[in-house]
């Protein structure tokens, strides 16, 4: 019988360390199952829809809850931070500059969220300063009855805004701000 040195034990060791590792990279976080690495990620072509939710918010700023869902017979995931877009209307004319990224709750923007087929969901809050926080020469408000919502790869959405009708946002700085895709609400 051959006796272990200390550097093959030690070899050893990382060799299982990172099969561990390697184990855990492929689990599914929203299910906890493994897959999740062969996902593929939402297209144009998936059966995604995206629609307004919720809206919560008080003086000085506001969000949107926006959810994602799969109507399609295959799953698919959503990553990162979806560029959104304040725009006039279905007309998708840009009021503005593009929504800065933003995480008041904490969520992270590089975690992958899998929507399973036929009803699968994932989450995404679109936040609003008021145009009152600055002066109207800093601003110049304009009004915004919707956003474009882009997630890397899967197309692109018109979420028409509830809030009254409409809602102003800043021309001259950016009054938006978009989180990152989420497996759950907050």
């Amino acid at each position: 019988m051959k006796t272990q040195t200390a550097s093959s034990l030690a070899r050893l060791a990382f060799t299982a360390l990172l099969l561990c590792a390697a184990s855990l990279s492929a689990i599914d976080p929203t299910t906890g199952s493994a897959g999740a690495a062969t996902v593929p990620h939402c297209t144009a072509s998936s059966r995604i829809s995206a629609k307004l939710t919720g809206l919560n918010g008080a003086a000085t700023w506001f969000y949107f809850l926006i959810a994602f869902t799969n109507f399609g017979s295959a799953s698919c995931s959503l990553s990162g931070v979806p560029r959104a877009q304040a725009v006039e209307g279905t007309s998708r004319t840009p009021v503005g500059p593009a929504a800065k990224h933003a995480s008041p709750s904490g969520t992270s923007y590089r975690g992958t969220v899998v929507l399973r087929a036929h009803g699968g969901k994932a989450y995404v809050e679109y936040y609003v300063i008021n145009e009152t926080d600055w002066t109207r020469s800093q601003c110049t408000p304009a009004t915004a009855r919707g956003v474009v919502l882009r997630p890397f790869g899967a197309g692109s959405f018109y979420i028409p805004n509830s809030r009254l009708g409409a809602t102003d946002v800043c021309t001259k700085l950016a009054s938006t701000a978009i989180g990152a895709i989420a497996s759950r609400t907050y």
